[in-house]
């Protein structure tokens, strides 16, 4: 180590320390060895997090860094002090870069920090996004809101890391956070992660906010009633997030009246939180008359007579396009209610996947389906479905209008093949199917591929199956008479035999194959050309897939992540 930085010294682009369990004097040597042995004159990102360092290391390490180079800078859950805050305020009124900060945790800003903190923020011209801890502001609540009113941000996390145990002496802090996001007139997106939020405030502040487009509500207590009749209507505010936050008294659901311009609603538990029936009563009041396009509830627990309810947000909204029902325990029961209680709307896509579905369930779905012509992804992974549930899905389901259907791990198999080629056959405009770890065998493939003639099927997924070399021929015949673009294979023991037939096939058509063999000789995904690993995911609620760039290039990185 000594010999190889004293031979090249490296020059630094992103130094990070994640949840590491040194003691405060050993993270500290650590971090001014690197700050005295490496050139961080070009470091761009510097993350530091839940490390107890000494606070001369921490003004070692800020003083470093070159403030015409620096981009972001995370010191969450550090334990700064005052001082560390004059050297950060400094920094912001330097830097010429420097567009994303996070300093939230337990810290002790103190007077002088505080001071300093403001002064930094008055003069930055650059800062976008902000982290910080409302409760770090406790002694003097004025400079939180003189912080939020900064009119260069556009995006803001208020993030509590430890329990709030004093409402009382919190409620000047909301308070001051609120009227300080009142006041702004520039930032567009808000993240709360376990922050009480007292209700009238907070609607308040998006009655008066004109440029809030999005907000995450995370593991927070929405408290109180809010009283709409003296507010204006939000039109900014297009995606709202509620992600296991507890809403006891349902006065939130109430003033989402007031979000005319909201198209995305999610709503998560926990896992066990109960959604009653009059919660879901509420929500109904509240977004009746908006034009919703995306629901998602799901993560709670939904007794079936509350599934009519549920129906009723459906059904009543005629804008909505999109609707995510998983993981409620719904069960059959509940399938049935909500089924039957569903006539006519305007979905585009229903997903009901970690529901505990039965066999029963099936003719009641595509009852559903039948009568809904606009829906044309259903998905139903992960449920309990099972042989019967598919026939009664196949006998009830005609000329419907669904493009996409995931019925993965639903325990179809064994001996379902000649029951899924009468369900796609019946339903030509399936041409998307995802039937992973569904027990289907070789039978079941050599079925369908019998059976299966002449439809439009684009992507099939077979992933972890129980299909062996004995499909091989059907396999190549099910491309062949089916038009199919797309196939995964990954997971099936299909020897090498069976592989090389489809290699053969591959070579001469526009498919694109991934399987995975045990077998040295076997062909694999990664022999074939460049595009040949597409997997298509059938799972990801979201349209887009998400993308992770690197942008460390060629220099060095120090990254030490200790879980």
């Amino acid at each position: 180590m000594e010999y190889v930085f004293s031979k090249s010294l490296p020059v630094l682009q992103k130094f990070s320390i994640k949840d590491c369990m040194f003691d405060m004097q050993c993270a500290s040597k650590f971090v001014s060895f690197v700050s005295s042995k490496c050139d961080m004159s070009c470091i761009k990102e510097v993350t530091i997090r839940k490390c107890d360092l000494e606070s001369q290391c921490i003004h070692k390490l800020i003083c470093s860094l070159n403030h015409d180079c620096i981009c972001e800078i995370s010191l969450s859950e550090c334990g700064l002090v005052s001082s560390s805050f004059v050297i950060l305020g400094n920094l912001l009124k330097d830097s010429k870069r420097l567009h994303s900060l996070d300093i939230s945790g337990k810290n002790n800003i103190g007077c002088d920090g505080m001071e300093a903190l403001v002064e930094g923020f008055r003069i930055n011209k650059t800062i976008k996004t902000l982290r910080v801890s409302p409760s770090d502001f406790s002694n003097d609540p004025s400079i939180l809101k003189i912080t939020l009113c900064n009119n260069k941000l556009k995006s803001l996390t208020l993030l509590e890391h430890h329990k709030i145990k004093d409402l009382c002496r919190y409620q000047l802090i909301r308070h001051s956070a609120m009227e300080g996001l009142q006041c702004n007139t520039s930032i567009e997106t808000v993240v709360m992660n376990s922050v009480p939020i007292e209700v009238r405030p907070f609607m308040c502040m998006l009655c008066t906010n004109t440029t809030i487009t999005s907000i995450d509500l995370v593991n927070c207590v929405l408290e109180g009633d809010c009283k709409i009749t003296d507010l204006n209507q939000n039109t900014c505010l297009h995606h709202l997030n509620i992600l296991g936050s507890k809403n006891s008294t349902n006065g939130f659901y109430s003033g989402l009246k007031l979000m005319c311009g909201l198209v995305r609603l999610y709503i998560s538990g926990v896992g066990s939180n109960i959604l009653s029936s009059n919660s879901i009563s509420s929500l109904y009041a509240g977004i009746e008359y908006l034009n919703l396009q995306r629901l998602t509830i799901c993560d709670f627990i939904i007794a079936p007579e509350a599934a009519e309810s549920l129906a009723k947000l459906v059904t009543n909204n005629q804008s909505l396009q999109y609707a995510n029902f998983n993981n409620n325990r719904l069960g059959s029961d509940g399938i049935r209610i909500l089924c039957s209680s569903i006539t006519s709307c305007s979905l585009e896509e229903l997903s009901l996947s970690f529901n505990g579905i039965g066999p029963e369930a099936g003719q009641y779905l595509a009852h559903l389906i039948n009568n809904n012509c606009r829906i044309q992804k259903v998905l139903l992974g992960h449920n309990q479905l099972g042989s019967e549930g598919i026939v009664a899905l196949s006998k009830g389901l005609y000329n419907c209008c669904v493009k996409s259907i995931d019925i993965s791990y639903n325990n179809i198999g064994p001996g379902a093949g000649a029951v899924l080629a009468e369900l796609i056959n019946n339903n030509q405009s399936i041409n998307v199917i995802n039937l992973r770890c569904n027990q289907l065998n070789s039978d079941d493939i050599i079925a369908l591929s019998t059976n299966l003639k002449g439809c439009s099927m684009e992507n099939i997924d077979l992933l972890h199956n129980d299909i062996s070399s004995d499909a091989g021929e059907a396999l190549v015949d099910l491309i062949t008479n089916n038009e199919i673009e797309y196939m995964n294979l990954s997971g099936n023991k299909l020897g090498s035999r069976c592989t090389r037939k489809l290699e053969a096939y591959i070579q001469n058509c526009r498919l694109l194959c991934t399987y995975v063999e045990s077998d040295s000789d076997s062909f694999t995904s990664s022999d074939s050309d460049s595009s040949d690993s597409i997997i298509d995911d059938f799972e990801s609620e979201s349209d887009s897939f998400a993308s992770s760039d690197s942008d460390s290039s060629d220099s060095d990185i120090i990254e030490l992540d200790e879980q």
